[in-house]
């Protein structure tokens, strides 16, 4: 079996050339407010994901709402020392 779901999923990441993340403050209201069990107004974060293939075409977009004080934010990077 060549389509399993771990080699379609390597061939789809072969593709991928980068993912942006964009956290940015905001007020909740209306049905984000309400899903996160907050008053419209509440203090909130607005986080949006972009995953880009090699061509520079979105593949993948999300975003989502989360509490002020939800979040931890890491971030790693590994660079390559041509020589």
């Amino acid at each position: 079996m060549h389509n399993t779901l771990t080699s379609l999923f390597g061939e789809w990441h072969a593709m991928l050339a980068r993912k942006s993340l964009r956290f940015y403050p905001t007020a909740l209201t209306g049905d984000e407010a309400e899903t996160l069990g907050m008053h419209s107004g509440c203090a909130g974060l607005c986080v949006t994901r972009v995953t880009h293939d090699r061509e520079g075409r979105a593949l993948e977009y999300d975003k989502d709402y989360w509490l002020h004080d939800a979040i931890c934010l890491r971030v790693e990077v590994a660079m390559e020392v041509a020589m």
